[in-house]
């Protein structure tokens, strides 16, 4: 049976909405989640109606189904603008807006013998998935159950734990007011602490749940602060001026802290022992100068026993878990592994550490030195926490979903508009000739380069996954480049034919075209620091361009603009000398800056986009910065028009995960 919704056909056998000569395939999600709204018309459904109904009871987190519906809502307002079709009853849940009447079409009648068949293979089907979920999971005993732990508007991230269950996150409303907020796992009771994340920030609880320590930025410089719990008092305990993205682990004997901290975006994360008792700060990890961006950036210390774990960034798809004894800093143990990690921990009763790559939970036996996937997430994972309540081991899990949209903003008539909005993680775009926007997203799950064009979307195949990645169009726009793995990849936009450049080993990684689109400008640290250099594609030769550093560079009349890894300004190479161009140039703009006919624009922080001519040497601010503006940008190739990236508010929950084989 298929449906008439609005105007709009839903043909349930193929998966389409249609309206007039506009058609739009739905994914899996979608479809199963209209046909709850269909088959439920007029009726409001709650959340955990939704959950049930469409994702058959599994745990889902409220940013899967804001995503869910968002997508949904995107697919009615590609085909009619401006119709409501899904409206929202605040704090209750969802309810299909508008008529829906039966479409009758001629369909093909089924025999018993299909109908026998298909029921054979959908029992299968059910069979292998079944036999799928046992082997995945490998605490088949039980049912990994996860519960919700958190519930307010807005995000709570950044959970830290003590042994007795006292749980400490960041709570940030949709408003955007931040919240230090303490949270019994026992009691369930919670309490807002007096102090301001902004201003206290890092702070995670010390395994006795009597102390939070935390880092205090002002004029006063940084500062690393203990709080209190009981007499609300706070003491500084170490000057930490001129150390960056202070994240803080607490020893089990409390004793000691542990910092990760870096110089500035431009050298790699290390990692400290800081002694409370001497203020002795002692280096732990010398990760070597030309380590790619992160160093050693995630840290983890045991909450009963001698054992610190950190990661060491290697590339994209690599990483490196280090284990010493935090005592005597020997190391026990180096494991590689095959991907990358965004939060650790180790568990509260053995030496087990559970690894959070993505949407992916895993754990690894420090023993065995085996790890393997025990949960898959429906939403990316932020933080990890454990603490034994009543003797069981719980995992906290804060979960989120980022989402931005593209903005265009008219720079002669100060206006702007929605370029582009779905309920994904959409980057990097770059505009092109003939209203064609490329941009980064992860729609279909992974981070893929999407062309839009006419309110079309189109997912580039690449023979690979795209990634987080800077690529650059060519002046005529019909190739793109962009690096993998530090080689360099050409891909063609009206054949989609992808052609490999260069090989691995010259390790480039910021690719821009030169003035007749042919050699290639590009970055590579093979001479151990930061320098451009020149692939000339006719005789396929490498010449060094720079001496004094280099990051970001274009050709412009026969000179080189650049920018550099471990300075600020921009800067221009003419005949093998270098000259400074402008001097209040962050290197926030390392990849982020356009030159287009001599006029170059990039971001000013608090500011927004300006230009800055080079024939006369004068700068104007063209767009002031957007709310939620998240520095990615693209100025159109007439300079008419700026689309930009900006953040949606997200929404995110901390969960518990039952860990016990025995539960």
């Amino acid at each position: 049976m298929d449906y008439i919704l609005g105007g709009v056909l839903f043909n349930v056998h193929q998966r389409t909405l249609t309206y007039e000569k506009t058609q739009r395939e739905l994914e899996l999600k979608s479809f199963e989640l209209l046909m709850v709204f269909v088959k439920h018309q007029g009726k409001v459904l709650t959340r955990d109606m939704l959950v049930t109904l469409v994702w058959g009871g599994r745990v889902v987190s409220d940013s899967a189904i804001n995503k869910a519906i968002s997508k949904l809502r995107h697919h009615f307002e590609m085909l009619r603008p401006g119709k409501e079709f899904i409206t929202t009853k605040a704090k209750f849940g969802y309810t299909l807006c508008i008529q829906v009447n039966e479409y009758q079409a001629a369909k093909p009648q089924l025999t018993h013998k299909y109908l026998y068949t298909f029921a054979a293979i959908v029992l299968i089907t059910l069979i292998i998935i079944g036999s799928f979920i046992f082997i995945k999971l490998p605490f088949s005993q039980s049912t990994l159950e996860l519960k919700r732990f958190t519930a307010h508007d807005g995000v709570e991230l950044n959970v830290t734990a003590s042994k007795k269950g006292d749980i400490l996150y960041v709570s940030t409303s949709t408003g955007g007011h931040n919240k230090l907020i303490i949270k019994s796992a026992l009691t369930h009771q919670e309490h807002t602490l007096p102090l301001n994340p902004k201003d206290f920030n890092a702070a995670i609880i010390n395994p006795s749940g009597t102390q939070i320590a935390g880092i205090r930025r002002g004029s006063s410089g940084c500062q690393v602060m203990l709080y209190d719990i009981s007499s609300n008092t706070q003491n500084l305990i170490f000057d930490c001026t001129g150390k960056k993205n202070i994240k803080l682990a607490w020893q089990h004997n409390e004793q000691a802290l542990f910092i990760r901290s870096r110089k500035d975006n431009a050298t790699p994360f290390s990692i400290y022992k800081l002694k409370l008792a001497t203020q002795v700060l002692q280096q732990i990890s010398l990760p070597l100068q030309h380590a790619d961006f992160k160093g050693d950036y995630l840290i983890a210390s045991h909450p009963t026993q001698d054992l610190l774990a950190y990661v060491r960034y290697l590339e994209s798809n690599k990483s490196e878990l280090h284990i010493i004894n935090s005592q005597t800093l020997t190391t026990l143990l180096t494991h590689q592994l095959d991907h990358t990690l965004n939060a650790i921990t180790w568990s509260a009763n053995n030496n087990e550490l559970y690894l959070a790559n993505k949407k992916s939970l895993f754990l690894f036996d420090f023993k065995t030195k085996q790890s393997h996937v025990i949960a898959q997430m429906s939403s990316p994972i932020h933080s990890l926490a454990t603490s034994l309540i009543n003797d069981h081991n719980k995992l906290f899990i804060s979960l989120f979903d980022i989402s931005t949209k593209l903005q265009t903003f008219n720079i002669k008539q100060k206006s702007t508009q929605t370029f582009y909005s779905n309920a994904a993680l959409n980057r990097l775009p770059q505009a092109l000739h003939n209203n064609t926007m490329m941009f980064i997203s992860n729609a279909a799950h992974q981070h893929d380069l999407w062309l839009y064009k006419n309110k079309q979307e189109k997912r580039v195949v690449l023979p690979f996954e795209f990634g987080f990645t800077r690529y650059q169009p060519n002046f005529d726009h019909e190739y793109i480049t962009f690096e993998k793995f530090g080689a360099v990849y050409e891909y063609e936009i009206k054949t989609g034919n992808t052609t490999k450049i260069f090989e691995e080993s010259h390790q480039a990684y910021v690719i821009n075209y030169d003035e007749n689109s042919q050699n290639l400008i590009y970055s590579s640290n093979k001479s151990d620091q930061w320098q451009l250099w020149l692939f000339d594609r006719q005789d396929n030769s490498h010449k060094q361009l720079t001496t004094k550093g280099g990051y970001s560079g274009y050709a412009y009349n026969g000179k080189v603009y650049f920018s550099k890894r471990n300075h600020s300004g921009l800067w221009v190479l003419e005949n093998q000398t270098e000259q400074l161009i402008i001097k209040d140039f962050s290197n926030i703009n390392w990849l982020n800056w356009q030159l287009i006919d001599g006029k170059v624009f990039f971001y000013r922080a608090e500011s927004g986009v300006w230009k800055f001519d080079l024939d006369s040497n004068t700068e104007q601010l063209v767009m002031s910065a957007p709310p939620n503006f998240t520095h990615q940008y693209t100025v159109h190739p007439d300079q008419s028009a700026i689309t930009y990236v900006q953040a949606q508010p997200m929404q995110s929950d901390i969960h518990i995960l039952s860990l016990d084989k025995n539960q």
